[in-house]
């Protein structure tokens, strides 16, 4: 079996469960509660609001394959599984982070962004499976970007009115390694 390929390089596919979701400010939300399948986020009515001055933020860290093989990889695609409940309930302003590094995205016609956050808001429910509305790929525009010291993925939530839940249950990126797949031998690869 031979992995996917984009740009002739090989995709690696790395998750983490919904468990790994931290609030940067635990009290910035009504409850966290943590499931089998991930976290729910109940929002405060009117945080996040554009007259709120506080603004939950939620991180989520992803395993990074800094080196594949001795080689670098380079993030292409982020995931968010998420579902939100409540009348205005969303996901606003997603952050990149390699570290201590913001990653510059550049303006939202370099990306390939999922339709409710080309608006700046993510909401609806999309928990069960990869589609357009929690997926955000670069274009063949950008560059693929090499994360140096692990990937981080920061959020903000927004409800101004009810409240309300969101729910995470993972986030994942895909990473393109140098490895050139030999396809004669291609579960170890071939020659650099």
């Amino acid at each position: 079996m031979t992995s996917p390929l984009m740009h002739g390089r090989p995709i690696t596919a790395i998750w983490v469960h919904g468990n790994a979701v931290i609030p940067e400010q635990p009290s910035d939300f009504r409850e966290i509660r943590r499931r089998g399948w991930g976290t729910e986020l109940l929002l405060r009515p009117g945080e996040g609001s554009p007259a709120a001055e506080v603004r939950p933020v939620v991180h989520i860290a992803v395993p990074t394959p800094v080196l594949f093989e001795s080689d670098p990889a380079d993030l292409v695609r982020i995931f968010l599984l998420y579902e939100t409940n409540g009348p205005d309930v969303q996901i606003q302003q997603l952050d990149l982070w390699d570290g201590p590094d913001a990653i510059p995205l550049g303006n939202a016609a370099d990306l390939m962004l999922p339709p409710p956050l080309s608006d700046q808001h993510w909401h609806g429910s999309h928990i069960i499976g990869l589609d357009p509305a929690n997926t955000v790929s670069l274009t063949p525009k950008m560059q693929p970007i090499h994360v140096r010291f692990g990937l981080g993925l920061s959020f903000h939530c927004y409800s101004a009115i009810g409240g309300g839940t969101l729910y995470i249950a993972a986030a994942g990126a895909d990473f393109l390694t140098s490895l050139h797949v030999d396809p004669q031998n291609p579960v170890r690869g071939g020659q650099h």
